[in-house]
């Protein structure tokens, strides 16, 4: 007979940081790695499309409520330190952030809507938090 040749597609790498079945434990999880993560991001003031696409992490050209929800957390805590938003205190503030920056209302930011002076998300950030 012939030798059959299977190909198996390679899975892309994880994009959570946690491998937990309990969400709200993993969501805590994946904050807390996020933070380690974030030591090595970009200045936000400095380097602002640097940052963005730090943290885009499936490099959808788009942050989803999850991506800053870990950005913010992790940003917030090199700049203010141990006294930094915990994860649910993040959430909201990205939900309010997203509701302002969101103009496309597809649930998510784009570089654009991000990047916009004065009205886009990162001018928010800075305003409100540095």
């Amino acid at each position: 007979g012939t030798a059959s040749t299977s190909t198996t597609a390679i899975p892309p790498p994880a994009l959570n940081w946690s491998t937990s079945n309990d969400q709200a434990l993993a969501d805590a999880m994946e904050f807390e790695n996020a933070i380690e993560y974030g030591r090595a991001c970009p200045d936000l003031k400095t380097d602002k499309e640097i940052w963005f696409e730090f943290w885009d992490r499936d490099s959808s050209g788009t942050l989803d409520r999850r991506e800053l929800t870990n950005a913010l957390g992790a940003t917030l805590r090199r700049v203010q330190g141990e006294g930094s938003p915990d994860r649910p205190t993040c959430e909201l503030q990205v939900d309010m952030l997203m509701a302002m920056c969101d103009t496309s209302t597809a649930g998510s930011i784009t570089k654009s809507e991000f990047l916009t002076p004065q009205v886009g998300l990162a001018d928010s950030l800075i305003a409100n938090f540095f």
